[in-house]
Formats: structure tokens, C-alpha cells, sequence
């Protein structure tokens, strides 16, 4: 007889004990809990990045995987400013299998340097075997910050990119890389630089010798060490054979504009300074504040300087620093250079100078005023009767940018001295108020201007409106109702960019509950091309928007303002918006077969995207794209993606394009993309062609 457990408690632990979860099925549960995080969070990373805590990359691929299609913004650049090798040889590697993510990438180099991550740089020069540019603008950046580190590593690997872009024994770039150490105070990196880069004398040479810009750097370093990092040039340009001396005209105009108190005192101890300054205004005429001693000391309130300095203005520079003083506001400066004799202009001439942005910025709202009484109670009118009855009536000159920045106590106090508005110009500044999302200005204008309902209707239709503002919404609805204007700007995408307006559909509802309508198919639309998935989650769930809108949305063909074109590079529905169709609107996996792949569902810069379109909406096949937009872009990882499909590949052979493309690339100087193309596409090279 068999010897058998008698004993209830133990046969109760047996029965009730939890059946062991095999590792597949951990790795199913994970990524179906990664799914449902995606959709329910609308795409929220962090959210989606939760359930992959559980198990480890390597022990349960597929979590991570789905977690990577719900985020098409993780890509090897992603991992890069990471620093995470772990991830960025994952990606490459799936991307190489059937049906595996493709690898987007852009400027290693840069954004490994950027992030100081030096192992992910490391295996983008040893392990990826990818073609990416090995250009200077991660060290500009190392410079710039003082990450000796970075540099460091630079060195090491024999200064990668440097070599590559000599050009008659010059490194166009290394200028700047020297200018930008200089600008930001980095002794260190100076020094380094001096050192350790190869030819560092003729690279010093190049930056010293290139106008004044190697002094305008010296003036902008930061007022603690200027005075070190001018000394530490000129001590160079004395022993160590960088060509003649370069005008230090840049460091006393700098000195004068941020009243630097210990650059100043060094100009004044090194009478060349002012010399370079005066020798440079003989042989080229001062024409703004930016080159003028006298207009930057204003500016800096450093005006006692220009006696201390034994600074001769001419007197061209005399109207450039009054207008300077009367647009900052500074009463002080206005009062010195009258009792100078330098104060130029009539009345009405200073007072058109407060009221416009200058180079140098817009005066505070309570120093404007100011300004405005002193010029009213000492300036003289110094205009004969036609132009005085003329000076009364201020037009564009003066309004516009008091109703662009909101001061309407500077339109009440030119208002209340006689200075009316010009009947002729106003109409126009109720867009900049409107875009200047400045209601008191709105109220301001429609009340001393008369404005009846048909002008501002008349008014509305004409405006370029980029408004966001819920309460400039409420003025304009409450006064004129839902305009055929108006609705243009609702179906527009720059309206629902996410940054630009996040409360859009706060105005969404404000309309629909003036009693308009909305063109969803269009609204949809737009909100697609602009990737806002919380506006397309509201029309779905609030509004209850009909499931036949969605589709028109979807198959529908673009229609939108053309001023979006000019902030955005294409009219192409955003990644995570299409994952969002793919969840929420069921029917868009059969539209997939029946609408064909259009330039608001497709892109030509993102394989992700591509990815997304073809293996998970099921679009039957990505289009051609043009392989010079390409180029342009130094889109690699697009190339690599776009010619795993033979037929684009045999497109491309035939075709003129990849002889445009080779030669573009050659001109642009892109040597990556000639590396791709030249070993890795496997194309033949066009007859005739050298790199």
C-alpha cells in the first residue's frame, strides 16, 4: 500500500497554493499590462514605463518591445542622452530582426557629448556600425560648459571629427569652439584647448585674425572673469605669434552697455582701447546704438564714463543716444546729455521714440510715464504750425507696440495730452491687442475709437488672429457672435498645438455653448496634425463626437490654413496620434486597406512613424519620398528604413534621385550620408561619381 499524507492541513496547503507563473506568461501579462497602461494613461511614459520594473530586459523582451511601440519617441537618441548601452544595443538589435521597430537616430555625436555620456558615445564609435556625423558641435557645447571630462574623452579618441574638417589646413568650426570657451569665461578650457588641440597655435591664428569676433567674445564673458580672459588674450596675442593685434573696440563698447566697473577700469589702463575705438568710427560710419559709445553708455548708465574715458562723440551719435534714453526710459540720461548740449530732436520725435520697442527693449510701463512728462515738460515742439497740427494725430508709429505689449496707461496719458489716435490707422491694433491677449486694450480701443458692431465685424474678418486667450474669446464672441472668421481659426492646427494653447477646448466649449456649430471632421482633423490626443480623447468621450466624423476625419483629405505651414515642417498626423486611432476608433484598421497613405498620415522623417503605419495600421506600403528632402535632413536612419522595401530600392536605382541625393550630400559636406550610401545601401554608384 502506498505510504500517503493524511494530515488535512497539509492536503488544504497543496490544494489551495498558487500555480507557479511560468516566465511566458509573466512576459505575456507584463506586456498586456503595458498595453493597457498606454491607452488608459494616453500615452503617459512614465505610466507606460511602470510595468517594466517587474523583469528585466533580457529575461522579458516582449514588455519592452510593446512598451517601445507605444513610445515612438524613445529612439536611439533617447538612449544616448541616457547614457544606457543596455537599451541602445536592444533597439538596434530588434530593429534588424523581421518585423522589429526600425532604429531612428539624428546627431549622436552631439547629444552624447550634450549629456556628457560617454560610455553611449563609446559604443556609437566601436559597436553600432551606424553612419552619423562626427561633426564639432557636441565639443562647442563641452566648451562652452567647461565639461573637461567630455573633453577629455575627445582626446582620446584622437579628437574624432576634427581631422575630418580640415580644409586647407583650417577647421571651419574651430573658431567657434575657441569663441565660445571665451564668451563663457572658461580659463580652463582655454588652457586645455592650448594644450591639447592639434595645431593649437594656427587654430588660435584662425579665431584671432577673424574681424573683432574673437573680442566681442572676450566683452560678453561674464563680469567676474572678463577682465582675466581679456588679459589672458592679450598676453597671447603679445608672445605668441597670432597676427596683429585685434580691435579691442568690442570690449569697451560691452564695458559701457552692462557698466562692467572692473573692464571699465581696464580700458581705462589700456589707453589702446579707446584707441581702437575712435580709429574704427574714422573709417566706418556709426548707424545704431550698437555701435556707439555714447548710446551703449546710456544704456549701461554709465555715462560719467565717457569724461573718464576721454570719449569724443560725433555728433551723429548724439540723436542715436536720445533716442536710445527716451526708449529705455532713463529721465537721468536725458537730463545729461541736455546739459551737454546732445539732446536732439523735437517734442514729438521724443515722444515717438518712448513709445516704440528699441533694439535694446521696451521701458517699464511707470518709467515710459515718467519719460513721457519730462519730454512734455523740457523738450522743446521745434515744429512749424502744419507739422505741429500733424504731430497731434499719432498714427501706427506710436500705437502699435503699446497695444502689442498692453500699456494702456501710456494710451490714456497721450490720450489726455492731445494726442489723438489717427483715425485713419487704428483699425490694425485690435489684432495686436487681440494677439497680444490684452483685454484692457481691447477695451481701451473700442471705446475711444467708436467702434460700431459692422466695423469690428469688418475688423474681425481681416485680423490674423493666433489668439488663445479664453477671456479675448469671451470680448469678441460677446460682441459679434460666431463669425465665419472665427471658424476658421477653430479648424486650423496651429490652434490645438499643446503648448501653444492647452486650454483649447475651453474655447471649444465657450463656442458650442454660444450656439455655433463645430466642422468636427475638420477640428479632428486638425487636432490629429497637431498631436493633441487629449483634444481627440474630449471629442470622443465628452462630446460624444459620432464615429462617422472620426472616419471623415481619417479619410478625409487636408485642408488647412497655410500660415501652419510655416510652423510645422509637414501636415502629417503626429506618432502618438496614431496609436490613439489605432486604439480608440476601431474601424481604422479596415480604413487602413481603402485610403490610401497620404501626406497627412505619412512622414518623411521619422521610420518609427513609418513603422507605425505599415505594421500596425496596415497600410499596405509607405510612399516614395523625395531622397533630396532626405539629404537635407541627414536622414540616415529614414534611408536605411525606406530601402528595406525593394520596390523603393529599385525606384531609387533607376530614378535621377539618388544621383541629386549623392551630389546634394556632397555639396552640404555630409559625409555620413556619402558613407551610407557609398557602403551600406549596396547601390551602385552612379557612373562618374567621387566623393
Amino acid at each position: 500500500m502506498n505510504a500517503t499524507n493524511s494530515n488535512p492541513h497539509t492536503q488544504l496547503q497543496q490544494v489551495t497554493a498558487d500555480p507557479v507563473l511560468t516566465l511566458e506568461l509573466a512576459d505575456l501579462a507584463l506586456a498586456m499590462a503595458v498595453q493597457h497602461a498606454a491607452v488608459t494613461s494616453l500615452w503617459n511614459p512614465i505610466v507606460i514605463s511602470q510595468p517594466l520594473n517587474a523583469l528585466s530586459r533580457s529575461a522579458s523582451p516582449l514588455p519592452t518591445k510593446v512598451a517601445l511601440m507605444h513610445l515612438p519617441h524613445v529612439d536611439l537618441d533617447t538612449a544616448t542622452k541616457l547614457n544606457n548601452v543596455d537599451l541602445l544595443k536592444f533597439m538596434l538589435a530588434w530593429s534588424k530582426k523581421p518585423g522589429g521597430r526600425p532604429a531612428n537616430y539624428s546627431h549622436p555625436m552631439l547629444l552624447g557629448m550634450r549629456a556628457s555620456a560617454l560610455a553611449a558615445l563609446d559604443w556609437w564609435l566601436d559597436q553600432s556600425g551606424l553612419c552619423f556625423q562626427r561633426d564639432l558641435r557636441g565639443v562647442l557645447e563641452a566648451c562652452t560648459l567647461g565639461r573637461l571630462n567630455v573633453l577629455e574623452w575627445w582626446k582620446g579618441r584622437s579628437f574624432v571629427g576634427y581631422h575630418s574638417r580640415l580644409e586647407n589646413g583650417k577647421v571651419p568650426e574651430v573658431t567657434v569652439v575657441i569663441s565660445a570657451a571665451t564668451r563663457a569665461g572658461r580659463l580652463d578650457v582655454l588652457d586645455w584647448l592650448w594644450k591639447h588641440l592639434p595645431d593649437a597655435q594656427a587654430a588660435f591664428k584662425q579665431a584671432c585674425q577673424e574681424e573683432s569676433a574673437i573680442m566681442e567674445a572676450v566683452a560678453q564673458s561674464r563680469h567676474d572673469v572678463a577682465v582675466t580672459v581679456a588679459e589672458w588674450w592679450l598676453e597671447k596675442c603679445r608672445t605668441e605669434s597670432l597676427g596683429p593685434m585685434p580691435s579691442l573696440a568690442p570690449v569697451l563698447l560691452h564695458a559701457l552697455a552692462k557698466r562692467c566697473v572692473a573692464l571699465l577700469e581696464w580700458c581705462k589702463s589700456h589707453r589702446q582701447v579707446v584707441e581702437h575705438y575712435q580709429a574704427g568710427r574714422t573709417t566706418q560710419r556709426v548707424y545704431s546704438a550698437g555701435q556707439s559709445a555714447l548710446a551703449l553708455a546710456v544704456v549701461g548708465n554709465a555715462l560719467d564714463w565717457i569724461d573718464s574715458l576721454g570719449i569724443v562723440p560725433t555728433k551723429g551719435e548724439y540723436a542715436i543716444a536720445t533716442e536710445t534714453a527716451c526708449a529705455i526710459g532713463n529721465t537721468d540720461a536725458l537730463k545729461w546729455l541736455q546739459d551737454k548740449g546732445w539732446l536732439v530732436g523735437s517734442r514729438f520725435h521724443l515722444l515717438c521714440s518712448v513709445t516704440q520697442q528699441s533694439e535694446h527693449g521696451f521701458a517699464i510701463e511707470s518709467r515710459m510715464l515718467q519719460t513721457l512728462q519730462w519730454i512734455h515738460d523740457h523738450a522743446a515742439l521745434d515744429l512749424d504750425p502744419e507739422e505741429e497740427q500733424y504731430a497731434v494725430m499719432m498714427g501706427d508709429s506710436v500705437y502699435r507696440d503699446l497695444c502689442t505689449f498692453g500699456h494702456v496707461k501710456v494710451l490714456d496719458w497721450l490720450h489726455s495730452h492731445g494726442y489723438q489716435l489717427d483715425n485713419g490707422d487704428w483699425e490694425h491694433f485690435f489684432g495686436e491687442a487681440t494677439n497680444g491677449q490684452h483685454l484692457n486694450v481691447l477695451e481701451w480701443l473700442a471705446a475711444h475709437t467708436k467702434a460700431s458692431k459692422k466695423r469690428l465685424t469688418e475688423i474681425a474678418t481681416r485680423l490674423e488672429w493666433e489668439s488663445h486667450d479664453l477671456s479675448i474669446w469671451k470680448w469678441w464672441l460677446a460682441r459679434l457672435g460666431a463669425l465665419d472668421a472665427f471658424a476658421r481659426i477653430i479648424v486650423a492646427p496651429a490652434f490645438y498645438l499643446p503648448h501653444e494653447n492647452p486650454h483649447c477646448t475651453l474655447i471649444l466649449q465657450l463656442w458650442l455653448d454660444s450656439g455655433a456649430v463645430l466642422d468636427y471632421a475638420a477640428c479632428i482633423n486638425s487636432a490629429s496634425i497637431a498631436g493633441n490626443v487629449a483634444v481627440l480623447d474630449w471629442f470622443l468621450h465628452v462630446l460624444g463626437v459620432p464615429m462617422e466624423q472620426f472616419v471623415s476625419a481619417f479619410t478625409g483629405s487636408v485642408d488647412v490654413q497655410a500660415k501652419f505651414d510655416r510652423r510645422r515642417s509637414s501636415f502629417s498626423y503626429t506618432a502618438n496620434v496614431l496609436l490613439w486611432w489605432r486604439s480608440s476608433i476601431p474601424q481604422v484598421h479596415s480604413l487602413a486597406h481603402t485610403t490610401q497613405l497620404s501626406k497627412k498620415h505619412a512622414t518623411g522623417s521619422n521610420p518609427i512613424k513609418a513603422h507605425i503605419l505599415t505594421s500596425m495600421l496596415k497600410f499596405p506600403r509607405f510612399p516614395m519620398l523625395d531622397a533630396r528632402l532626405l539629404v537635407g535632413e541627414e536622414n540616415v536612419a529614414m534611408f536605411m528604413y525606406l530601402c528595406k522595401d525593394p520596390a523603393v530600392c529599385d525606384a531609387l536605382r533607376k530614378g535621377p534621385a539618388l544621383k541629386f541625393a549623392l551630389l546634394w550630400a556632397k555639396q552640404r559636406q555630409q559625409e555620413h550620408v556619402i558613407e551610407w550610401w557609398t557602403s551600406q545601401s549596396g547601390f551602385e554608384m552612379p557612373e562618374g561619381w567621387e566623393w
